[in-house]
């Protein structure tokens, strides 16, 4: 029996248990298929053969947006085998797992030949992963393994560590509620002085509330997203992190490998020791076929074998995990034109039409402003009225920017469909739109003469905005600032020593996905001549 026929039998045997029922009705009838969980030997076998059977299961009965509030996402053995390898090298007694899932860490740590006599905690917020660690312990037999419901970040965890292997749940600041956001962040900072951004996420928060729960000398290795420290915010924790403790290696999983299945997200393991300061960074890419997990931990404590490995100096204001760029000379970009991002509606469905849709409620388009979607249905480098005109009448372009409040009152096309948009859809009680006067007022934007189409695969875009068309969120704007002549900027970052220089400071998803935050596009520096080849009369 195969590991796949093993997965599919569980999948089918919890959904004939739920029947028709929501998904608390599939989560509950999961847990009584976990509860009694008896596979016959062969499945047994598979179930134990390198393959986490239960979390594939999981994963494929709940999908991406029903796990990722909980930022369920699970960890590779071959990470784990890594991780476990490294923080077992320093004998621990008492390993913590925090946010264990379906267990596959705990796994990798029980069953490694060098694991000992260490006891091995276990802790989720879900009962459900508790329930599928557990059951994944018993398949495999594994004693010393305890599974606990305990909130991470708030709940007393009743062990001080010495080793921490953890896969921390990956929820951007949105995903957690207001309420226990503020408890968590006022925890924090009441128990360690230490005042974070509310930009950060859960597995920003797991490696702070490990570094405070670790023994003086714990070993904890972390596997995220390979930029989840380089952002504006990560650089308080890096900060703290590297007056606490060292960052013994980082193993950097090349972005053309999707590491985590369905994820567009770069992999990083980070290997910290608690208690030193100072010294180098092991530096380790992977990119192609997987080494084995005992030659990269060869590398990284002993310099042994024949992968590639870089010894860096960390910093708290270096970006770590990406390719050092090259210096350049030239003025940043930031010098000479401001980068915004494009508005965010709150409810595109509602605030953008299509020709097609403009037509059939009847809005004049004297009432709407044109607007640039998506860089999907813009060809080349240049946007004029005649080239928006002439998109597909089912392609968004029209977007609703009223600024009259008492126009939703009016028996007019665009006030029966205000009025719409408030009685039946409710569109005013959204995030954003409440925040606005009146609610079907847009963000208000200067000049958008350039924008750039910041998410990536291969070409990136700048493209002249002769429409005077709004752009939406998914671009940035670039606004030149006086005296700098539009044309001959937009000519300057057209060209390819320009557009090669966007690699310098670009964040890289899995499967070659990359994009530009504005601040990092403010930091390219521009190639030839200085401010004064771009100060000319602008007649545009």
């Amino acid at each position: 029996m195969t590991p796949e026929a093993v997965i599919e039998s569980l999948v089918v045997s919890t959904q004939l248990r739920a029947g028709c029922r929501d998904e608390e009705g599939l989560r509950a009838a999961w847990k009584e298929v976990l509860s009694g969980l008896d596979l016959p030997p062969l499945a047994l076998a598979a179930a134990r053969n390198g393959i986490d059977v239960i979390g594939a299961a999981y994963a494929r009965l709940f999908t991406g947006r029903q796990r990722r509030p909980l930022g369920q996402f699970y960890t590779p053995f071959w990470a784990g085998d890594v991780m476990a390898g490294w923080i077992l090298e320093g004998a621990p007694e008492r390993v913590l797992d925090p946010g264990v899932g379906s267990g596959a860490l705990s796994i990798s740590v029980a069953q490694h030949p060098r694991r000992g006599p260490a006891r091995i905690l276990g802790v989720d917020a879900d009962p459900v992963a508790i329930e599928m660690a557990h059951a994944n312990a018993r398949l495999r037999g594994i004693t010393g393994f305890e599974g606990r419901v305990c909130d991470f970040l708030s709940d007393e965890v009743g062990i001080t560590p010495d080793a921490v292997i953890c896969n921390p749940p990956y929820s951007r600041h949105h995903a957690i509620p207001e309420q226990e956001k503020r408890a968590i962040h006022e925890g924090l900072e009441r128990r360690l002085g230490l005042k974070l951004s509310g930009l950060a996420g859960l597995h920003v928060l797991f490696l702070v509330r490990a570094l405070e729960l670790a023994a003086p000398d714990a070993r904890l290795a972390f596997i995220t997203p390979s930029d989840w420290l380089d952002v504006n915010y990560g650089r308080k924790v890096k900060e703290y992190l590297l007056e606490r403790a060292q960052v013994e290696a980082m193993i950097l999983i090349e972005p053309e490998r999707l590491f985590f299945d369905g994820v567009l997200t770069t992999a990083a393991i980070t290997l910290i020791r608690k208690g030193c300061t100072g010294g180098e960074t092991a530096l380790i890419r992977l990119s192609g076929d997987l080494p084995a997990p005992e030659d990269v931990i060869a590398v990284i404590s002993h310099g042994q074998g024949g992968l590639p490995r870089e010894s860096v100096c960390l910093s708290a204001d270096a970006k770590w995990a990406r390719h050092r760029p090259r210096k350049r000379r030239g003025m940043r970009l930031g010098e000479v034109a401001r980068i915004r991002r494009g508005i965010a509606t709150g409810a595109n469905g509602f605030f953008v039409l299509s020709e097609r849709a403009r037509r059939r409620l009847g809005i004049p388009t004297a009432q709407l402003a044109p607007c640039l979607a998506s860089p999907k249905v813009i060809e080349g480098n240049e946007v004029s009225a005649e080239s928006l005109e002439s998109l597909p009448e089912d392609v968004p372009r029209w977007l609703v920017d009223c600024r009259d409040g008492s126009e939703i009152e009016r028996d007019t096309p665009l006030g029966r469909y205000l009025r719409h948009g408030r009685d039946r859809l409710r569109v005013h009680e959204g995030y954003l739109a409440s925040r606005r006067r009146p609610w079907h007022a847009q963000e208000m934007r200067a000049s958008c003469p350039i924008v750039f189409s910041y998410f990536n695969r291969e070409r990136p875009r700048f493209v002249r905005n002769r429409a005077g068309a709004v752009p939406l969120n998914n671009w940035l704007i670039v606004e030149p600032k006086p005296g700098v002549n539009t044309d001959r900027l937009f000519e300057t970052l057209t060209s390819p020593a320009f557009i090669e220089r966007l690699a310098d400071h670009s964040r890289v998803y899995g499967g070659g996905l990359w994009k530009l935050e504005p601040k990092e596009l403010e930091a390219v520096r521009l190639p030839r001549g200085g401010r004064g080849s771009l100060i000319a009369p602008d007649l545009t």
